[in-house]
């Protein structure tokens, strides 16, 4: 190994440059009244007054990458989710994984179901994504503001 780092410094060898990236993901929180994303200036979601609100979760990780010599992609393999409300218990969920030509969709498998007395009131989330590489993903900490419709 000492030879070929003398015979590089010589010759003038260069070593090829790489980079790494993790997934980039987003979240969509949805009820019944409306959606709430990452991508919202003020996130807020609408929940019944009259009974329980049901709330899907989505996750959409675009593939992790590494460039260099050769540029490989990577899929997001798994998703970490917290998702908590005070005051109201949130029993975990495995997410569904959906992959797709160059990102994966991950679906919470139940919803949450949150009662009246959730609004007004304020969900938070974090959410963060590993690829196949062990890349992490952008980290997602989110404050949504729930409202009674």
């Amino acid at each position: 190994m000492k030879r070929f780092a003398i015979a590089c410094v010589l010759t003038g060898c260069t070593v090829a440059e790489t980079s790494s990236s993790g997934p980039q993901i987003h979240i969509t929180i949805s009820s019944t009244f409306g959606t709430a994303s990452d991508s919202d200036s003020v996130p807020s979601l609408d929940l019944d007054t009259a009974g329980s609100s049901n709330i899907d979760v989505q996750i959409d990780a675009s593939d992790g990458m590494t460039t260099g010599k050769t540029d490989t992609t990577s899929p997001a393999a798994s998703v970490s989710v917290m998702i908590a409300v005070p005051g109201t218990a949130i029993p975990d969920s495995p997410y569904t994984a959906n992959p797709s030509f160059g990102f994966t969709t991950f679906t919470r498998a139940t919803p949450i179901v949150l009662p009246p007395s959730a609004a007004p009131g304020t969900m938070t989330v974090h959410v963060v994504a590993v690829d196949g590489l062990g890349l992490h993903s952008n980290v997602i900490d989110l404050s949504v503001a729930l409202r009674a419709f």
